[in-house]
């Protein structure tokens, strides 16, 4: 199994191996929990965009409905149609996660204060040195542990001890 993972690792281009080898090294996480992380956020797509609503919006996107929202998955395939659906989130007051990492819309104003925006989001490396950043701020409340990285998706208050998350961040750490 590791050596399933050390391949499909550095399948992906070495430019993207080597970010999250670098965003792993800096902040002390393990860079295969962090590729797991991507995997699981976007399916390493570095333009993939959530968009969840209470409203349906005019995005070609595959979406479902729960809970009374609208959850929509899409999966650009450049920079420029994930920057139209995230106009399109934005002028209708949606929720929005952006990147390979899928960094949500509440960390712009902190992001913002580093030289982070969302079409600086879209790149790659960008995206994981932020990902990992905030699983870092969760191991320092969690440790390493699945609640932190049941904090990266759901945030600190809203960490599990276990969830359908983990369990597939865990599958594609195999």
């Amino acid at each position: 199994m590791k050596a399933k993972m050390l391949l499909n690792f550095f399948v992906v281009t070495g430019v993207l191996a080597n970010c999250f080898l670098e965003a792993g090294k800096y902040y002390g996480i393990n860079p295969y929990l962090i590729y797991a992380i991507a995997k699981t956020e976007s399916n390493l797509n570095p333009y993939a965009v959530e968009v969840i609503s209470e409203k349906k919006l005019p995005l070609e996107c595959p979406y479902e409905r729960k809970k009374g929202k609208y959850y929509y998955s899409c999966f650009p395939r450049n920079f420029s149609e994930a920057l139209n659906i995230v106009e399109i989130a934005k002028e209708q007051g949606a929720n929005f996660s952006v990147g390979l990492m899928q960094i949500n819309k509440v960390w712009l104003p902190v992001l913002k204060k580093y030289g982070y925006t969302i079409r600086s989001l879209l790149n790659w490396c960008n995206s994981v040195k932020v990902g990992a950043w905030i699983l870092a701020m969760c191991m320092s409340v969690y440790g390493n542990s699945w609640k932190a990285v049941d904090c990266y998706n759901k945030g600190i208050k809203g960490a599990k001890e276990w969830s359908q998350y983990i369990e597939t961040v865990l599958k594609n750490l195999k």
